[in-house]
């Protein structure tokens, strides 16, 4: 495909042969679609070319009359359908935080409660890739309308589930449905919405998603503690996937893209369930690694070693496979040559870590060390998540009103360092002022910083790769979210479970059993004395685990300097994906 044609290109009506008809759109394709950094050429002298082809009589009315954004009430209702959608699949990252010794208890299966969460993670984790591509093969209405039926399917199995098998086959389910939500929600969004105007809705997804993901906890126990039992946690699903789905289905009409137009044995290769299977195996070798190395196994032990061994060499295996697919790869390695990309993507993985980790350990550190319920503990960690909210949208506003976005990200994460930093400092007698403070300083940190990363990626991609690049973008950060909250749970564990068994003898394997949460509850049951030696001992995991943000947000500051500085300076046309009804 020639990037610089010698002559100013002309927009023609595809013809109607349908041995022809691939071959013409591929071509018109290459003539109409905006110019991207990666591409090569200078974005000015792209847009001198573009500024001919507006000729009157080239058809260019005819084709920004076929490529209309969304507008008014049409967007202001798929918006909120995408919310809706996004809220959905923070909730039940979180939502089972609270609820998994009841439902351990119920189906005598303490041995699967880390398979409840794990589960859901590996299969969203995995299947992320794979969601982008899909979405170029195919339909996006359609596509996305199928997340959501996957969803409601997985959710219901989850409800009824009679064995502990069952919830966990159901929890993969709706994780395999997540990344297509996600991926959707993002690269449908991007193609229906002016790019000056994108920060905006992108801010509010995301910060909503953030606000869900950090209630899930404290709502999960107020549902598994009332009449309703565990189960609603999954029924709620069910109506709030069909009122997405009216929504989409009848707001947006589908168009297509001319790899929709693909024969399906070439759809299928550009999907590559291999690749898919490689990925998902490589994941759940590292969470094994996490889950027994250093706990209930030692590290010089081969079942420990050894699976973070299969976790590199699958790793790589699935990395070669995507090299040598090129352009046609799940993970398309040409966005690694592109700085503001590559940024981007190591900024999201970092943020997962440090996000994931205070979300996680927060709630311990109130219920456990300040001795709150789990539902004023929820309450109190709104500090962190509503100023990331709202700074989260005021940068949303502000990078449409003035065009710069990078500031923001330099700013934000100096916050957020500094917020980790008294995070970490954080004890027995930290004051409701300091827990509450320090949230406060990290969650506006957090919220201005986190939100550049989609808006800049787009900047930098041309509409054709925008939901390749802004599915990669969601990876990287479940990735990092996924490894932090096994990564925290290993660091916490291995630091207190020898001193524990000293003070309270044949505790510390039904800890490690369930988990950090059943160490809150363990702490509360004792006489006063040993109360005081494992509050103290909480104390202290609890801080060598918060390490692990206050590195991962201090080099996310640091990479982010080398992001190049850019202004958005016109809306885009969308590209040939979704029409208007």
């Amino acid at each position: 495909m020639d990037s610089s044609p010698a002559s100013p290109p002309q927009l023609t009506a595809p013809e109607t042969n349908p041995q022809t008809r691939a071959q013409t759109s591929d071509e018109t394709m290459a003539e109409i679609r905006p110019c991207s950094p990666l591409d090569g050429p200078d974005p000015d002298d792209c847009r001198k070319d573009q500024d001919l082809t507006d000729d009157p009589g080239t058809g260019s009315t005819d084709r920004a009359q076929n490529q209309k954004f969304l507008t008014g009430s049409r967007l202001r209702l798929v918006s909120t359908a995408f919310g809706i959608a996004n809220i959905m699949v923070a909730l039940d990252s979180s939502i089972l935080a609270t609820a998994l010794p009841t439902i351990s208890s119920n189906f005598g299966s303490t041995n699967d409660i880390g398979w409840y969460g794990s589960s859901y993670l590996l299969a969203q984790m995995a299947s992320q890739p794979i969601w982008g591509m899909i979405y170029t093969c195919f339909e996006p209405k359609r596509t996305y309308l199928l997340s959501l039926v996957i969803f409601g399917v997985g959710s219901v199995l989850c409800a009824v589930s009679p064995i502990s098998a069952c919830l966990i086959l159901g929890r993969s389910v709706t994780g395999f449905a997540a990344s297509g939500l996600l991926a959707g929600s993002l690269s449908i969004f991007g193609q229906v919405v002016p790019l000056r105007q994108r920060p905006q809705g992108m801010a509010l997804m995301v910060s909503i998603s953030n606000v869900a993901s950090m209630m899930g906890s404290t709502i999960g126990g107020v549902i598994t503690d009332s009449i309703l039992t565990w189960r609603f946690c999954f029924w709620i699903n069910v109506p709030l996937g069909v009122g997405c789905a009216t929504v989409i289905g009848l707001v947006l009409e589908r168009k297509l893209h001319p790899d929709q137009e693909l024969p399906l044995k070439d759809k299928l290769y550009r999907i590559d369930l291999f690749s898919f299977l490689l990925l998902l195996s490589s994941l759940t070798c590292l969470f094994l690694g996490f889950e027994r190395g250093g706990l209930s196994i030692s590290w010089s032990n081969p079942k420990a070693w050894g699976c973070l061994l299969g976790f590199a060499l699958l790793g790589i295996a699935f990395i070669a496979i995507q090299a040598y697919k090129g352009d046609h790869a799940v993970i398309n390695l040409k966005f690694m040559r592109q700085r503001t990309i590559v940024v981007c993507y190591l900024f999201s993985f970092l943020y997962g870590l440090a996000i994931s980790t205070h979300q996680w350990l927060l709630p311990t550190y109130l219920q456990g060390i300040q001795y709150t319920s789990a539902t004023l503990s929820g309450v109190i960690c709104l500090a962190f998540s509503v100023p990331m909210t709202i700074f989260g949208l005021s940068t949303g506003f502000f990078t449409t009103r003035f065009g710069y976005y990078v500031p923001f990200m330099w700013a934000g994460s100096v916050l957020y360092v500094m917020g980790s930093v008294l995070l970490f400092r954080l004890d027995a007698d930290s004051s409701p002022g300091h827990y509450v403070g320090y949230q406060i300083l990290a969650g506006a940190g957090c919220g201005m910083a986190i939100q550049v990363t989609f808006i800049a990626v787009q900047v930098v991609v041309s509409p054709q790769d925008m939901a390749h690049a802004c599915n990669m973008e969601v990876l990287f950060r479940q990735l990092g979210s996924s490894i932090a909250i096994s990564l925290a749970e290993n660091i916490f564990l291995s630091s207190v479970t020898s001193p524990l068994e000293k003070i309270v003898p044949g505790e510390s394997s039904s800890i490690l059993a369930t988990g950090i949460r059943s160490f809150v509850q363990l702490t509360k049951s004792l006489p006063s004395q040993e109360q005081l030696e494992v509050r103290n001992l909480l104390d202290y995991g609890i801080t060598r685990a918060f390490i692990l943000p206050l590195v991962a947000t201090s080099a996310a500051a640091i990479a982010s300097w080398a992001i190049e500085w850019k202004k958005i300076e016109e809306d885009r046309e969308p590209p040939v994906l979704m029409e208007l009804s």
